[in-house]
């Protein structure tokens, strides 16, 4: 197999902490280059994944240091435009969840990737947990019977009242909060083992209303949802990272 070289969109906590680590592990992933907004965030990354090269234009590293893919991990409002940047370069894209701030950019991109023949991923890991795989083998050799229903609960610490604002928190920068942050994991496992989704329908709340802007005594308005309630439960303001699903089928 060949070597892959690989371009970093996006270096905060998730590429630094999972995809770097992972891409490395794999044993023929070379980086060219890591870009961010923050040029020394892009260096330490880049000090991390062994590249000799970091920026804050990833335009013109995908033009100066051409890569056979790149991973993506800024903030979801910057995904559709570095997606369709690396589309044009013609090269293999992975890019975090959700994948965008609307269905017609998700479309867009889905578009320009087949016209371009190229491969692209959106990285729902718990796929590729031995249960989750255990269990959709299970249902489609019909070993459960017939799927009816599914449970899932997703609690997450990150947004424990005492944190700071985060541009997780501001709807404009991400597009939604636990909905789109947390539950696109339960949606996606969901359509793993049960097909296409028909319909999605859910109760939104936000209990953390302001949060402390960090450096001052600020306070700064929330305006994304940090629990969701529908035929799954995700928040962001549980103590820990719990992820677990209940799957009712009727035996025939």
């Amino acid at each position: 197999m060949e070597r892959v070289r690989i371009g970093v969109i996006g270096t905060g906590g998730i590429v630094q902490a999972v995809h770097i680590p992972q891409m490395l592990a794999h044993g023929r992933v070379d980086f060219a280059w890591c870009a961010d907004t923050d040029a020394a965030t892009a260096a330490k990354a880049a000090t991390l994944a062994h590249a000799p090269v970091s920026g804050t234009d990833y335009r013109a590293l995908l033009r100066d240091h051409p890569v056979d893919a790149v991973t993506i991990g800024t903030p979801h409002v910057a995904h559709y435009d570095a997606v369709m940047a690396a589309l044009e370069a013609g090269v293999h894209v992975c890019c975090e969840k959700p994948l965008a701030m609307s269905v017609a950019e998700a479309e867009a991109m889905a578009t320009e990737a087949a016209r371009r023949g190229v491969i692209t991923f959106v990285p729902f890991s718990y796929w590729f947990v031995p249960a989750a795989r255990l269990m959709k083998e299970l249902i489609d050799e019909g070993a459960l019977g017939q799927l009816t229903h599914i449970n899932g609960y997703y609690g997450q610490g990150f947004g424990l009242t005492d944190m700071p604002m985060r541009w997780r928190f501001q709807r404009a920068i991400a597009g939604s909060g636990a909905l789109g942050d947390l539950g696109s994991h339960l949606i996606s496992l969901t359509y793993l083992w049960g097909g296409k989704i028909r319909r999605l329908t859910a109760h939104t709340k936000t209990f953390v209303h302001e949060r402390r802007v960090e450096g001052s005594d600020q306070m700064a308005k929330v305006d994304v949802d940090d629990d969701v309630q529908d035929r799954k439960s995700t928040r962001l303001n549980s103590s820990h990272a719990n992820i677990s699903y209940a799957v009712f089928c009727l035996k025939k």
